[in-house]
């Protein structure tokens, strides 16, 4: 699972098609799920980069389309 390499905190980064930073926020893992609220993200392609604090690191590409 994703988060048995991360502690129970990780960083992260969402950015849109252009490489804006549109959101960073503390991502804290809860029986090894953790949720991000993307409403307030229009529709689009975005990158998240999650980062440990043990120099750890996963870039995922997703799409918002609602």
């Amino acid at each position: 699972m994703l988060s048995d390499n991360f502690e129970n905190s990780s960083k992260i980064e969402i950015l849109n098609s252009i490489g804006q930073t549109v959101k960073e926020e503390e991502l804290i893992f809860k029986d090894e799920v953790a949720t991000i609220n993307t409403n307030e993200l229009p529709n689009g392609v975005y990158l998240l980069n999650l980062k440990s604090t043990n120099s750890l690191s996963v870039s995922k590409r997703f799409v918002v389309a609602r």
